[in-house]
């Protein structure tokens, strides 16, 4: 099976070698969910950061690692999933 998490070594002034962990394009189960509200809520849920594609789409800026097709979710949804969390989890895009 595939995973859709990996480690990332980061920087900062607190600690020399902290260990994140990213959920890539969420913390998806089955490729399907991959992108979708289900998988960044489990990420977020389980702690993690996520790695995701945002690209434009008429003005519109989605969630998608390919050319969107227009059903997908918007980085405004993606943001609202933040509310309420009790960390600011790590976005990279």
């Amino acid at each position: 099976m595939k995973s859709s998490l990996y480690l990332q070594q980061a920087y900062d002034s607190s600690a020399i070698n902290k260990i994140e962990i990213f959920a890539h394009r969420g913390y998806w189960l089955k490729e399907s969910e991959k992108n979708t509200k289900t998988a960044f809520e489990r990420a977020f849920d389980s702690g993690f950061g996520i790695e995701t594609d945002l690209r434009d789409i008429k003005g519109t800026i989605v969630i998608s690692h390919n050319m969107p097709k227009g059903d997908e979710m918007t980085f405004e949804e993606l943001l609202k999933l933040f509310d309420g969390r009790k960390f600011p989890p790590p976005v990279s895009a």
